[in-house]
């Protein structure tokens, strides 16, 4: 099961998704505020309940937003989770200053998405995150087709700056979890490692090679390779 990342749809997985597919049995989500959801108003909690819900039974593969929405998944009814892959993940800001700090930058984006939706879009992968997407994994297409008001309530009720830090709970996990990043990614290589020793021997951290932040999109059949060896190796177990 994909849950895609903030202001992208399920159809956003790209050559990953399509492969997937031919391996395994996939679905992809349109989570909370995007595509076809028709969940405006959820929270991060309800998000995940609703993750949950429709990924029982399922490997659960969640990029950026949705790793977070996954992680809330997990903690939720990780035992209806068969594992936990999360790309490019936080599970939140530890500091309150800096958590109401990107409380604001978000419902400022907020604001902004509704006032220029194509402007938005454009500034936002001209993000130095994006910098390694090729043009035509941008998904600049799938993305305007989003509505703007419910991208503005997921940045409202799910962005990064209304999350409650996760990581002290972190260690309540107990399925397998991988960890999965850009080498060029440094932020979130820390968020990958602070999380790994949170949640204990059950996480392995795994470095996609010349990728950024979405390093599922820049270096796809790397990132393949990787999801089923490592789904391979626990089925094996």
């Amino acid at each position: 099961m994909l849950a895609h990342g903030f202001m992208q749809n399920s159809h956003c997985w790209g050559t990953l998704g399509e492969r997937l597919a031919t391996v395994l049995p996939t679905a992809a989500v349109d989570l909370p505020g995007h595509g076809a959801s028709a969940h405006d108003d959820a929270d991060l909690t309800i998000a995940g309940n609703l993750l949950a819900a429709t990924a029982e039974g399922s490997v659960l593969v969640g990029y950026s937003m949705g790793g977070r929405m996954a992680l809330h998944a997990a903690l939720r009814s990780q035992h209806e989770l068969r594992a936990l892959v999360l790309i490019g993940a936080s599970a939140g800001i530890i500091d309150a200053s800096e958590r109401l700090a990107r409380a604001k930058l978000d419902n400022q984006r907020a604001h902004e998405l509704t006032e220029d939706f194509e402007g938005f879009v454009d500034q936002w992968l001209s993000n130095p995150l994006f910098a390694k997407l090729p043009v035509d994994a941008q998904f600049r297409s799938e993305r305007l087709s989003n509505r703007p008001e419910g991208l503005a309530e997921s940045l409202r009720r799910c962005g990064t700056g209304q999350q409650e830090p996760l990581h002290d709970r972190l260690q309540q996990i107990s399925i397998p979890v991988l960890l999965m990043v850009g080498d060029t990614d440094h932020k979130f290589q820390h968020e990958a490692e602070m999380m790994q020793a949170r949640i204990g021997p059950n996480a392995t951290t795994t470095l996609i090679r010349s990728a950024g932040h979405a390093c599922h999109l820049e270096q796809p059949e790397m990132t393949l390779g990787s999801i089923l060896e490592w789904i391979d190796f626990h089925q094996t177990r």
